[in-house]
Protein backbone atom coordinates (compact mmCIF):
# COMPACT_ATOMS: atom_id res chain seq x y z
CA UNK A 1 0.00 0.00 0.00
CA UNK A 2 1.40 3.39 -0.96
CA UNK A 3 1.55 6.31 1.46
CA UNK A 4 -0.83 8.27 -0.78
CA UNK A 5 -3.44 5.49 -0.50
CA UNK A 6 -3.72 5.85 3.28
CA UNK A 7 -5.87 8.49 4.91
CA UNK A 8 -3.99 10.81 7.26
CA UNK A 9 -0.56 9.41 6.30
CA UNK A 10 1.40 12.40 7.61
CA UNK A 11 -0.53 12.51 10.86
CA UNK A 12 -0.32 8.77 11.42
CA UNK A 13 3.41 8.70 10.62
CA UNK A 14 4.09 11.61 12.97
CA UNK A 15 2.10 10.07 15.82
CA UNK A 16 3.75 6.68 15.32
CA UNK A 17 7.23 8.23 15.13
CA UNK A 18 6.79 10.32 18.27
CA UNK A 19 5.17 7.41 20.10
CA UNK A 20 7.98 5.06 19.11
CA UNK A 21 10.58 7.60 20.20
CA UNK A 22 8.92 8.08 23.59
CA UNK A 23 8.65 4.32 24.16
CA UNK A 24 12.29 3.84 23.13
CA UNK A 25 13.51 6.55 25.50
CA UNK A 26 11.50 5.07 28.37
CA UNK A 27 12.93 1.59 27.72
CA UNK A 28 16.50 2.91 27.59
CA UNK A 29 15.94 4.97 30.75
CA UNK A 30 14.65 1.91 32.60
CA UNK A 31 17.61 -0.20 31.43
CA UNK A 32 20.23 2.38 32.35
CA UNK A 33 18.61 3.06 35.74
CA UNK A 34 18.42 -0.65 36.48
CA UNK A 35 22.08 -1.16 35.60
CA UNK A 36 23.12 1.83 37.68
CA UNK A 37 21.03 0.85 40.72
CA UNK A 38 21.96 -2.84 40.59
CA UNK A 39 25.54 -2.01 41.63
CA UNK A 40 26.84 -4.79 39.40
CA UNK A 41 30.26 -3.18 39.27
CA UNK A 42 31.11 -2.16 42.85
CA UNK A 43 34.20 -0.17 43.69
CA UNK A 44 37.00 -2.00 45.47
CA UNK A 45 37.80 -0.85 48.98
CA UNK A 46 40.89 -1.71 50.95
CA UNK A 47 41.67 -1.00 54.59
CA UNK A 48 45.26 0.15 54.90
CA UNK A 49 47.20 0.15 58.16
CA UNK A 50 50.16 2.47 58.56
CA UNK A 51 52.49 1.69 61.47
CA UNK A 52 54.90 4.19 63.01
CA UNK A 53 54.93 6.87 60.33
CA UNK A 54 57.93 8.94 61.43
CA UNK A 55 58.95 12.55 60.98
CA UNK A 56 55.59 13.67 62.34
CA UNK A 57 55.06 16.58 64.74
CA UNK A 58 52.22 17.88 66.84
CA UNK A 59 52.55 21.64 67.19
CA UNK A 60 50.84 24.85 66.09
CA UNK A 61 51.61 24.33 62.37
CA UNK A 62 49.84 20.98 62.04
CA UNK A 63 50.84 17.99 59.93
CA UNK A 64 49.25 16.31 56.90
CA UNK A 65 49.60 12.52 56.79
CA UNK A 66 52.11 11.13 54.28
CA UNK A 67 50.65 10.49 50.82
CA UNK A 68 47.19 11.60 51.94
CA UNK A 69 44.65 11.17 49.14
CA UNK A 70 41.12 12.59 49.01
CA UNK A 71 39.75 9.08 48.35
CA UNK A 72 40.71 8.05 51.90
CA UNK A 73 37.83 7.60 54.30
CA UNK A 74 37.52 6.42 57.89
CA UNK A 75 40.94 7.66 59.00
CA UNK A 76 41.47 6.42 62.56
CA UNK A 77 44.51 6.92 64.79
CA UNK A 78 45.52 3.68 66.49
CA UNK A 79 48.56 5.03 68.34
CA UNK A 80 50.81 8.09 68.60
CA UNK A 81 54.14 7.67 70.37
CA UNK A 82 56.39 10.52 71.51
CA UNK A 83 59.77 9.97 69.81
CA UNK A 84 61.29 13.28 70.94
CA UNK A 85 62.80 11.91 74.11
CA UNK A 86 63.17 8.38 72.85
CA UNK A 87 61.05 7.06 75.73
CA UNK A 88 58.14 5.98 73.50
CA UNK A 89 55.34 7.30 75.70
CA UNK A 90 51.92 7.39 74.12
CA UNK A 91 50.51 10.83 73.36
CA UNK A 92 47.09 11.30 74.93
CA UNK A 93 44.12 11.81 72.60
CA UNK A 94 43.40 15.10 74.39
CA UNK A 95 46.58 16.56 72.84
CA UNK A 96 45.62 16.24 69.14
CA UNK A 97 42.84 16.02 66.59
CA UNK A 98 42.88 14.26 63.24
CA UNK A 99 40.48 15.65 60.64
CA UNK A 100 38.76 13.70 57.88
CA UNK A 101 41.22 15.26 55.41
CA UNK A 102 44.25 13.72 57.11
CA UNK A 103 45.36 16.82 59.02
CA UNK A 104 46.88 16.25 62.48
CA UNK A 105 46.52 19.32 64.68
CA UNK A 106 47.53 20.27 68.20
CA UNK A 107 44.71 20.79 70.73
CA UNK A 108 46.80 22.01 73.67
CA UNK A 109 49.84 24.12 74.47
CA UNK A 110 51.96 20.97 74.81
CA UNK A 111 53.94 20.36 71.62
CA UNK A 112 55.75 17.31 70.34
CA UNK A 113 58.59 17.89 67.87
CA UNK A 114 58.87 14.25 66.82
CA UNK A 115 56.23 11.55 67.10
CA UNK A 116 55.48 8.29 65.38
CA UNK A 117 51.86 7.81 64.32
CA UNK A 118 50.02 4.61 63.52
CA UNK A 119 46.64 4.81 61.80
CA UNK A 120 44.24 3.04 59.48
CA UNK A 121 42.16 4.29 56.58
CA UNK A 122 39.89 2.92 53.89
CA UNK A 123 41.03 3.47 50.31
CA UNK A 124 38.49 3.18 47.50
CA UNK A 125 39.56 2.13 44.01
CA UNK A 126 36.93 3.06 41.44
CA UNK A 127 35.81 0.29 39.10
CA UNK A 128 36.03 1.45 35.46
CA UNK A 129 32.88 -0.38 34.40
CA UNK A 130 30.91 1.01 37.34
CA UNK A 131 32.18 4.50 36.58
CA UNK A 132 31.13 4.07 32.94
CA UNK A 133 27.59 3.03 33.92
CA UNK A 134 27.31 5.97 36.34
CA UNK A 135 28.59 8.42 33.71
CA UNK A 136 26.27 6.93 31.07
CA UNK A 137 23.33 7.34 33.43
CA UNK A 138 24.33 10.94 34.14
CA UNK A 139 24.80 11.71 30.45
CA UNK A 140 21.45 10.15 29.61
CA UNK A 141 19.71 12.24 32.28
CA UNK A 142 21.49 15.36 31.05
CA UNK A 143 20.38 14.56 27.50
CA UNK A 144 16.76 14.21 28.58
CA UNK A 145 17.00 17.53 30.42
CA UNK A 146 18.48 19.15 27.30
CA UNK A 147 15.75 17.76 25.03
CA UNK A 148 12.97 18.71 27.46
CA UNK A 149 13.93 22.37 27.10
CA UNK A 150 13.28 22.04 23.36
CA UNK A 151 9.84 20.40 23.68
CA UNK A 152 7.89 23.64 23.00
CA UNK A 153 9.76 24.06 19.71
CA UNK A 154 9.21 20.42 18.76
CA UNK A 155 5.50 20.67 19.59
CA UNK A 156 5.23 23.84 17.49
CA UNK A 157 6.77 22.06 14.51
CA UNK A 158 4.41 19.11 14.99
CA UNK A 159 1.43 21.49 15.21
CA UNK A 160 2.47 23.19 11.96
CA UNK A 161 2.80 19.80 10.25
CA UNK A 162 -0.67 18.84 11.50
CA UNK A 163 -2.06 22.19 10.32
CA UNK A 164 -0.62 21.71 6.82
CA UNK A 165 -1.96 18.16 6.78
CA UNK A 166 -5.43 19.40 7.75
CA UNK A 167 -5.27 22.10 5.06
CA UNK A 168 -4.31 19.56 2.41
CA UNK A 169 -7.20 17.31 3.47
CA UNK A 170 -9.65 20.27 3.42
CA UNK A 171 -8.48 21.39 -0.03
CA UNK A 172 -8.84 17.85 -1.39
CA UNK A 173 -12.30 17.56 0.12
CA UNK A 174 -13.30 20.96 -1.29
CA UNK A 175 -12.16 19.90 -4.77
CA UNK A 176 -14.22 16.74 -4.54
CA UNK A 177 -17.25 18.85 -3.62
CA UNK A 178 -16.59 21.29 -6.47
CA UNK A 179 -16.14 24.35 -4.25
CA UNK A 180 -12.79 25.29 -5.77
CA UNK A 181 -13.95 25.28 -9.40
CA UNK A 182 -13.56 21.57 -9.80
CA UNK A 183 -16.19 19.23 -11.27
CA UNK A 184 -19.25 20.76 -9.54
CA UNK A 185 -22.30 22.15 -11.51
CA UNK A 186 -21.82 25.74 -10.32
CA UNK A 187 -25.61 26.44 -9.83
CA UNK A 188 -27.40 26.88 -6.57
Amino acid sequence: MLVNDRKGGVVTSTVMGVGGLIIGVIIILVLVSTLNNANLFPDTTKTIAVTNESGVWINITGYTLNNYNSSWTGITVTNIVNATDGDGTAVAVANYTLTTVGYLDNKTAVTFADVNISYTYVYTIANNEGSSVTEMSGNFTDGIDEISTKIPTILLIVAVVFLFGALVLLVNQARKMGVLGGSGSGSL
